[in-house]
């Protein structure tokens, strides 16, 4: 893979992740919060072969993904 690829993969990538509402509740009340965007994440690591574990409270998820 050329440097012009791994760019245009970062550049989607974040892309994808901004495009996701994962505003904090706590700072901004009635808030999406972060479970989307964790869902998205996990999906994203277990796509690319990575072992994954969602953790915390279904509002405030903590994703763990693991290189195995």
């Amino acid at each position: 893979m050329d440097d012009m690829a791994i760019n245009t993969d970062a550049v989607e990538l974040t892309r994808d992740l901004i495009r996701i509402d994962s505003v904090n509740p706590k700072l901004v009340p009635g808030a999406a919060g972060e479970a989307e965007i964790a869902q998205w994440c996990a999906a994203w690591f277990a796509d690319h072969g990575f072992e994954v574990q969602q953790i915390g409270a279904v509002q405030r998820p903590t994703v763990v993904a693991i290189a195995r």
